[in-house]
């Protein structure tokens, strides 16, 4: 059984965090092949977390925190134009007309056709004087 030194456990709780790019977790991952104690420290990490998130109640944040953490992050850049989201309200209406096209044509086509005289047959004539 191989040892698993400060370092790789250092990186197995990085790994379980989600830390680093995605060529350094395809990297651990490859460790974690070869060293299969790799493997059960990473499973040690996350239940680790697991059970510290555990000791803490999930809450839900108020909905302006969004919005002032988009004023933090994006402070000077331009805001969304208008057309921009006028377009997306034409994508819906174009998006609606279409639903309701197909339905006409699926509902057409199980609608039974109009009954078809037999050939040979005459049309009614009237007498008119």
């Amino acid at each position: 059984m191989t040892e698993i030194t400060e370092d790789l456990a250092c990186d197995a709780a990085e790994y379980v965090l989600g830390l680093g790019d995605a060529a350094s977790r395809r990297a651990f991952e490859d460790k974690m092949k070869e060293i299969p104690a790799l493997r059960d420290e990473v499973l040690g990490w996350d239940s680790d977390f697991a059970e510290l998130l555990s000791l803490y109640p999930t809450r839900v944040p108020p909905r302006k925190s969004l919005r002032r953490v988009e004023k933090l992050l994006f402070k000077g850049l331009p805001a969304t134009p208008r057309h921009k989201t006028a377009l997306s309200g034409a994508r819906i209406l174009a998006g609606a007309l279409i639903a309701v096209l197909l339905l006409a044509v699926l509902i057409g086509r199980f609608v039974p056709p109009p009954p078809v005289a037999p050939p040979g047959s005459q049309p009614a004539q009237a007498n008119v004087k």
